[in-house]
């Protein structure tokens, strides 16, 4: 008897004489998955969906720890140096000791009033957003949604006294959609017009310096002055009180709202063009000095986005 022919192959090839079944297992185990054994049991149909992925730890990262270090040193070195310094001047004489005393009290309360300010702001923003939140959730029970709305339109009626007109509506309304359709009708369109107002008041200022400016460099700069003003007027308008992280968080709302609204500002575009170039001075402007018309719009555009970032109703 003659042997079968042997071919080259490596030791663990399994036999010819093994079964299927055993070929296919000893094949998936050698087979690379993703999935664990237990995980990839069952096949995978419609209904099938990987395990969600946990959500990022937050915290401080490598940076904000470095910050947060470098802000405690500073604060650290800056209390102890004074407190050595009115020290040192108590020893030296009382009076000159009460007078440094004096003056550190001083600038250390100058200190806690632009924080205090600074606060004030974000929560009169973080209050906007919970106004905004609470009418757009339907859970939300009328009463909050209520006294949510009156306390802001009483507050927005310091500067427009006709928001005030929807008072009694909002008090007797029995809905949040009921609610809410007064204060667009009442509040956001009246705040909307006056936004527009100051941003054309803006955007012919804005015109004419850009065209007395000599140089775009100077251009571009004043340009973001007006704008930083734009935004802050029109945030008083809507009961805010923006210092310098209101301000930043606000315009970073502002962009957010431009960039989701593109599709209805490219709309309304051809129609605020038209606003503005029928005002005779940014006409006259937009003639003699290209540039001049180009400021005019986007100082415009900026007051209108920043009223619907403002605004505790979401833009149409």
């Amino acid at each position: 008897m003659t042997d079968p022919p042997r071919h080259p192959g490596f030791a663990d090839r399994p036999s010819a004489n093994g079964s299927a079944a055993a070929r296919g297992a000893r094949a998936a185990e050698r087979r690379p998955s993703l999935l664990s054994p237990q995980e990839g049991q069952g096949a995978v149909v419609a209904s099938w969906a990987p395990r969600e992925l946990g959500s990022a730890r937050r915290g401080l990262g490598t940076l904000g720890l470095v910050a947060a270090g470098g802000v405690v040193l500073i604060v650290a070195w800056a209390a102890f140096g004074l407190a050595s310094m009115v020290a040192s001047q108590f020893d030296a004489s009382p009076l000159l000791g009460w007078l440094s005393l004096g003056a550190v009290g001083a600038g250390a309360g100058l200190i806690g009033a632009a924080i205090w300010r600074e606060a004030r702001a974000l929560r009169s923003l973080a209050r906007v957003d919970e106004l905004r939140a609470a009418l757009a959730d339907p859970a939300v029970p009328l009463a909050r949604a209520r006294a949510a709305s009156l306390d802001w339109v009483r507050d927005v009626a310091l500067r427009l006294p006709e928001a005030g007109r929807v008072v009694p509506a909002i008090e007797a309304a029995r809905s949040v959609e009921e609610i809410m359709a007064h204060l667009r009708a009442g509040v956001v369109v009246p705040l909307a017009a006056e936004a527009a107002r100051i941003g054309r008041h803006a955007a012919v200022e804005g015109g004419a310096v850009v065209a007395l400016s000599p140089s775009p460099a100077l251009d571009a700069a004043l340009a973001l002055w007006r704008g930083l003003a734009v935004v802050r007027e029109v945030a008083a308008l809507h009961g805010l009180r923006p210092g310098v992280a209101a301000t930043q968080r606000l315009l970073a709302r502002t962009a957010s709202i431009a960039a989701t609204t593109a599709g209805a500002d490219l709309l309304a575009q051809g129609a605020a063009e038209r606003l503005l170039g029928a005002t005779p001075i940014i006409k006259e402007l937009a003639a003699t000095v290209p540039g001049a018309s180009v400021a005019a719009f986007r100082l415009y555009r900026l007051a209108v986005a920043t009223a619907a970032a403002c605004s505790p109703l979401p833009p149409r």
